[in-house]
């Protein structure tokens, strides 16, 4: 779940990122007259804090892999028989 929200959060912060750019600011100033007000400076730095906020919450979250696999005894059959164990 941590792992959807980091997605969420980064892209969040992308968009963000993308109003303090003169281009997608001017196309967004047509929409919402009160972006202008505000500096571009700060839309880039508000975009980039949450955006590394994304990807810590991406990194935390673990990848699936470690997870399921972590310390599991894996059987070693040799016929019918398990004849060892081995860490998985």
């Amino acid at each position: 779940m941590n792992r959807i929200l980091g997605y969420v959060v980064s892209l969040l912060g992308i968009g963000v990122l993308t109003l303090g750019i003169k281009p997608t600011n001017a196309y967004f100033d047509d929409v919402l007259p009160f972006i202008s007000s505000i500096n571009d400076l700060y839309f880039m730095i508000g975009g980039f804090v949450i955006l590394v906020i994304g990807v810590f919450l991406i990194r935390a979250s673990g990848s699936s892999r470690d997870r399921k696999g972590k310390n599991v005894d894996l059987p070693i059959y040799q016929g019918k028989d398990v004849v060892g164990y081995r860490r998985g």
